[in-house]
């Protein structure tokens, strides 16, 4: 199948997905890219549908081959079909349609009895690109998952938007990652016996003397006001 208008009423329900709220009433999102399509696959995020731009790769390249899919779930699109579903000023070639997979609290803060756990908290962070960011850091100091908390001033960033995930390099995918407002954040916290840090300027301990080998949550507030004081 070909694509070549930007008007085709499939592609403009694929486009509304860079919408968070259409995102959250599809239950399906957007990837870019060969490494975060290959890193959701890897991860076992189910893959409906991908649209890719043929001219933009190499002429031995096909998305059958390097994702291992099926004809049916591959359609071919323009230039300008392809600009439409993307944030990118520069599209590699192809755009991913995703379903949305949810992880719960519970699964979240499962521990192992061979290490103490670590989890990255964040509080309404507004900037999908920090988010992601966020991620990524998470996955590489070896985080057990990321809790992502709204506040009653913020809604906070989206999970799958576009630029989070790009900016999280696909670890959105293979981190374990749950949302949840605050409040019941720190309740679920301080039920499981774990112990909360965070970092203010009028602290009395350094982070270097925190006892990291018990299970601990580090809480990261918005980016223009930090955390709230209570």
């Amino acid at each position: 199948m070909l694509i070549t208008s930007p008007q085709n009423p499939r592609i403009k329900a694929v486009a509304k997905l860079l919408e968070s709220r259409h995102r959250r009433k599809t239950g399906l999102f957007l990837v870019e890219r060969e490494r975060e399509i290959t890193r959701a696959l890897a991860a076992g995020f189910v893959l409906t549908e991908l649209y890719w731009y043929p001219r933009r790769w190499p002429q031995d390249w096909s998305p059958q081959g390097a994702f291992g899919l099926n004809e049916h779930q591959v359609i071919e699109v323009s230039d300008s079909v392809l600009a439409k579903m993307t944030v990118s000023e520069n599209p590699q070639g192809a755009v991913g349609v995703f379903e949305h997979r949810s992880t719960t609290v519970d699964e979240l803060f499962l521990k192992t009895p061979e290490k103490p756990g670590l989890w990255l908290v964040t509080v309404g962070i507004e900037k999908p690109g920090n988010l992601g960011a966020m991620a990524r850091t998470a996955e590489s100091a070896g985080c057990s998952g990321m809790l992502v908390c709204t506040n009653s001033q913020t809604h906070g960033a989206d999970l799958y938007n576009p630029n989070a995930i790009r900016s999280s390099t696909g670890a959105i995918f293979s981190l374990p990652m749950a949302d949840v407002p605050e409040d019941q954040a720190i309740t679920l916290l301080k039920a499981g016996g774990i112990q909360i840090v965070t970092t203010s300027d009028r602290a009395q301990m350094r982070w270097d003397k925190v006892d990291f080998a018990a299970d601990t949550a580090i809480v990261i507030g918005p980016e223009d006001t930090g955390l709230p004081q209570s």
